[in-house]
């Protein structure tokens, strides 16, 4: 139970609340030499038990005075005090993940993207939790979003609020993205975001940093706190129990590969090719870029076997480097060691269906398609 609002006051039940989140227990544990000045100021002891902190999230956005060693204080001023309420709304992270192709238990699934690129793209099973104050009869809140800048610029991204539009919008040189509107209850999103090179420049090897945001319907913005992340709920609470929190997630952009693949056919005998090939005995189709990590690409394409196994083969010039991940319209066929080695000059892998075809499956000669790689 919290501090009452009016009414006389008890030292003890001041440091009941603080001590056991309950001002009517008015218990001492076997503590004595309570201190008025040490409830309110970090540096002093609370009592012969030691310090106890003030709630920041009651701190930050109740009104309680910010404590000054120096001031001299009433117990008036704990008037409504709530030591376990969580007014900064909890906004964090769930199955985060920005490398292709590793699941991490916390993290938001993957980049997908490098320095080539105009954009980072980050999705699937992305999932982002809003849950509102603890204490209250309800949750509320404009919108939540994420933040994302280059940690050399700065490792704090913000976001600000524009009142002609009631929303969020980017800083100066952090990039806001924003997942849901009008929020009234805990939820999760899903969703795609892009990092626009215009706003937060893209490159190789430069480490980038995301934190999630929220916009209150006071137009206050807040940003996930260590204090929350290191203090789940209790539980019973209104909040999820054990669920994880984080102030910022970081990533390192990797160099990499990006172009447009205009696809074409060819056959040899009785076996079909679909893609780009200056690689005999096909030819066919156009690559906009083939230099690739210090090599020139011959041949990207799918092959139908009339008889045996179908598969995707990438040809080059000279000797055929590695890669981390190897991307065709956002689908992502792995990194070169899933792949097997064709010879000195290509990679090859087994694949049942035909990757240049539309979302209805059908092939459509002179199809464009995004080639994507990381190394």
């Amino acid at each position: 139970m919290a501090v009452p609002s009016s009414g006389e006051l008890s030292l003890l039940k001041i440091w009941s609340e603080k001590n056991e989140d309950d001002y009517t227990a008015n218990n001492a544990d076997g503590e004595n030499n309570f201190s008025l000045r040490g409830l309110f100021v970090g540096s002093v002891v609370d009592s012969s038990g030691g310090d106890i902190p003030l709630n920041p999230s009651y701190n930050n956005t109740t009104g309680i005075a910010s404590p000054n060693a120096d001031e001299s204080h009433a117990m008036s001023e704990f008037y409504g005090y709530d030591h376990d309420v969580q007014n900064n709304p909890r906004v964090g992270y769930l199955n985060l993940n920005f490398t292709t192709g590793t699941e991490y238990s916390l993290g938001i699934a993957e980049t997908y993207g490098h320095q080539n690129h105009s954009y980072v793209k980050i999705h699937t099973t992305m999932s982002v939790t809003f849950v509102g104050t603890k204490n209250s009869s309800g949750i509320s809140a404009k919108e939540i979003g994420s933040v994302i800048s280059n940690k050399a610029y700065t490792s704090t991204p913000t976001a600000q609020y524009n009142s002609s539009t009631d929303s969020l919008q980017d800083t100066t040189g952090s990039m806001y993205t924003r997942f849901k509107t009008n929020i009234t209850q805990p939820v999760g999103v899903s969703g795609t975001s892009l990092i626009v090179e215009g706003t937060v420049p893209l490159l190789a090897s430069n480490t980038y940093v995301m934190r999630a945001v929220v916009l209150l319907n006071d137009n206050t913005i807040h940003y996930p706190s260590a204090y929350i992340r290191n203090h789940p709920p209790n539980s019973g609470g209104s909040f999820p129990v054990n669920m994880p929190y984080i102030t910022t997630y970081e990533w390192t952009l990797p160099a990499g590969y990006t172009a447009t693949l205009t696809a074409g056919t060819d056959n040899y005998y009785s076996t079909n090719a679909y893609g780009f090939s200056t690689q005999y005995p096909f030819s066919m189709g156009s690559l906009s870029t083939t230099s690739f990590n210090g090599s020139t690409l011959t041949g990207i394409y799918w092959q139908d076997s009339s008889s045996g196994t179908d598969r995707m083969y990438i040809y080059f010039s000279g000797s055929k480097p590695s890669f981390s991940s190897f991307w065709i319209n956002g689908a992502n066929l792995g990194a070169s060691s899933d792949w097997t080695s064709n010879g000195t000059t290509s990679w090859r892998k087994d694949l049942s269906n035909n990757p240049f075809v539309n979302s209805s499956n059908q092939w459509v000669n002179g199809a464009t398609f995004v080639i994507d790689a990381s190394y």
